[in-house]
């Protein structure tokens, strides 16, 4: 449980989808999901230092990258969607965020659209375990 607030710390999208397909079990899924997180931590550093040297040095055109993003996210997605128990938070993400892009706007959605997720999701798992004891 020591390692419980950096792995906090260092979760991303990426580690989290790496993580959620790991098939250990007990302490080895742990030790291997630390090593996931750190690796995960160092690599996004040395990418950001070298892609911020050579973002300076060499012109590069964003175009495209918009639809990458969304790419990356879809497949996410859909990964989670395959192994997951329940779709309740995927489908309450969905609703939440598109209910949330029409009252507060392409610009401003997403910090409400976060916020109301994770209460929904806290609550959610707070009276799952309720009914499992």
């Amino acid at each position: 449980m020591r390692k419980k607030p950096y792995m906090i710390h260092t979760m991303t999208d990426e580690t989290y989808a790496v993580n959620c397909t790991l098939e250990l079990q007990g302490a080895g899924k742990k030790q291997t999901m630390f090593w996931v997180a750190f690796l995960s931590q160092c690599y996004w550093m040395i990418g950001a230092v070298i892609g911020g040297v050579l973002g300076q040095l060499i012109p590069f055109s964003m175009e495209g990258i918009d639809f990458c993003m969304t790419a990356l996210f879809v497949i996410i997605f859909i990964n989670q969607w395959e192994k997951a128990d329940t779709h309740f938070p995927a489908l309450a993400g969905l609703a939440i965020g598109i209910i949330c892009l029409l009252i507060f706007g392409e610009n401003q959605f997403m910090l409400p659209a976060l916020i109301i997720v994770s209460m929904l999701l806290v609550l959610y798992n707070a009276r799952k375990k309720g009914s499992a004891v």
